[in-house]
């Protein structure tokens, strides 16, 4: 509607004894506030909107310019009458739109767009100017509380991030004491289990830091080097078996190679695939069979993820890769991580220069995430 207006502003209305009427006639129509002023600034014409926008009708010079009490720039400097958008418009200048605080009549203080255009009669003389009105108070009003929110977020996630990284060095520091002091192999193992994992709690930590300061689309870290598919695959394992075992369910691996180089992110990959069997799980009865199979074809790294939990219905499958989408399965649970594991897992499939995607017959069928990642060896996988 505004684009309308502007255009007709260019254009002087033909010639006419009812030349006011005709515009006057145009105002009234339009949904948004707007009037008409003569070269005095005196408001000769409003519609019934900006009438609602203003709290009222303005008595006598009151309003003249723009039908405000008052008008200041966004900082808060005041404009002055001769200075408003209508005045310049009214001189004949070309006004861009202008936002501006304003109070109105009945004491409402506004956030307003002016639009003002030199107002030409039917002779082509200048006799005052033409606004249209936005009201954006309620866009500004949402846009601050946007930001507050979002400083929130940052503020949360600093300190979330600041309390998980204390109890890290000790974690650590047990785990070395344990593969010192106890020659038992699975104690080792174990500690070794322990000690892998706490480091990659702390890269990912890092990481969260690093996101606190990220206002765009996010984008995973990843370091590239020489791994195997073993590496991979024992890191993923490690992450999920005493889950797994938790629930009584078994993790049935079918992995070719383990040998088989890679050029990655290993402890990235083997997160995405972590929370894939997380996932799986969780939307598993107790005592089910998860699958991990994986195998390298030339440079693609593929890697099936499969279950026959509680399964999806086939046109929701895309929205389990979205942040905060957890739904409800048939084994009574829903995503304890709160719809953000798949995500993770996307984003570090596209990290890679990879891609994944998930396939379900509907609930009760089970699910499969497949992984295809171009990081074998030779590859040029990642950013």
């Amino acid at each position: 509607m505004t684009r309308h207006f502007e255009h007709a502003l260019l254009c002087p209305w033909p010639a006419g004894p009812h030349w006011d009427a005709a515009w006057d006639w145009a105002l009234a129509q339009m949904p948004c506030p707007a009037f008409r002023c003569d070269e005095q600034g005196a408001i000769v014409f409003q519609n019934a909107a900006a009438e609602r926008l203003w709290g009222g009708q303005p008595p006598g010079d009151a309003g003249r310019w723009s039908g405000f009490v008052a008008l200041w720039l966004p900082d808060g400097t005041p404009v002055e009458p001769w200075a408003s958008p209508a005045a310049l418009a009214a001189g004949g200048a070309e006004v861009p739109p202008t936002e501006l605080l304003a109070e109105s009549l009945d004491g409402e203080s506004r956030r307003v767009v002016f639009h003002a255009r030199p107002l030409l009669d039917n002779e082509g003389r200048r006799a005052g100017a033409l606004c249209a009105l936005t009201d954006v108070s309620e866009r500004r009003r949402l846009e601050s509380e946007a930001r507050a929110a979002d400083e929130d977020r940052v503020v949360f996630l600093s300190m979330l991030a600041h309390e998980l990284r204390n109890p890290l060095a000790p974690i650590m520091s047990a785990a070395g004491a344990m593969r010192k002091m106890c020659g038992d192999p699975i104690v080792t193992r174990m500690a070794d289990i322990v000690d892998r994992q706490a480091r990659q709690l702390v890269r990912f930590i890092n990481d969260l830091v690093s996101a606190t300061r990220l206002h765009d689309a996010p984008e995973v870290p990843v370091v590239i080097r020489d791994s195997n598919v073993g590496e991979v695959v024992d890191l993923a394992v490690d992450v999920v078996a005493a889950a797994a075992r938790a629930r009584g369910q078994t993790l049935s691996l079918s992995v070719q190679d383990r040998a088989a180089p890679l050029r990655c992110d290993p402890e990235r990959i083997a997160q995405a695939l972590g929370n894939a069997l997380l996932n799986a799980i969780e939307h598993s009865p107790d005592g089910a069979r998860i699958r991990l199979d994986a195998q390298l074809a030339g440079k693609d790294f593929h890697v099936r993820v499969s279950d026959d939990g509680a399964g999806i219905e086939p046109g929701r499958l895309r929205q389990i890769f979205e942040p905060f989408k957890s739904f409800d399965t048939a084994v009574g649970k829903a995503n304890p991580a709160g719809g953000m594991g798949l995500w993770v897992a996307r984003c570090v499939a596209e990290a890679h220069g990879g891609a994944v995607h998930a396939r379900s017959r509907g609930p009760g069928t089970g699910t499969t995430v497949v992984f295809t990642l171009p990081v074998g060896a030779g590859a040029s996988a990642g950013r």
